[in-house]
């Protein structure tokens, strides 16, 4: 009588192909995770340097007794003194560099000044504000 002990050729075949399936799987899940991740990460840093900008310039903008005086596309100026600019890829406040990696920076003022409206471009997010000046601090 013949005993039927162990695996034959076959199954062990199909065993190592199902484990390499398993694998080659599992591989792409981690893979498509670390993508996710690695594009939140860039999205989350573009929105953190608007934010400090943003920090800066409702500070400004709700200042008791602050105007603009002077404005331009990617310039402003206020009764206080303090500015923002944009060159070289960076937002400037008093020329220290506040917000980097902008693509682009506008400053659209309404006719009198009262409502700014200020858009922001980075390479993975872009923001559009719409700024009220008023004395509220």
């Amino acid at each position: 009588m013949k005993s039927n002990k162990g695996i034959t050729l076959v199954s062990l075949i199909v065993y190592i192909i199902i484990m390499f399936i398993v694998l080659g799987v599992m591989s792409a899940i981690v893979n498509t995770f670390y993508k996710n991740n690695n594009k939140a990460e860039a999205d989350t840093e573009d929105i953190l340097q608007f934010n400090h900008f943003n920090t800066y310039f409702l500070k400004e903008v709700k200042t008791r007794d602050n105007k603009v005086d002077s404005i331009s596309n990617n310039y402003i100026l206020f009764s206080s003194g303090n500015s923002f600019s944009f060159k070289n890829n960076q937002i400037y406040y008093n020329n220290i560099p506040i917000c980097e990696g902008v693509q682009s920076f506008m400053i659209i003022p309404e006719s009198d000044n009262s409502i700014i409206n200020v858009n922001v471009t980075f390479k993975n997010f872009s923001k559009s504000m719409n700024y009220k000046v008023e004395e509220i601090y």
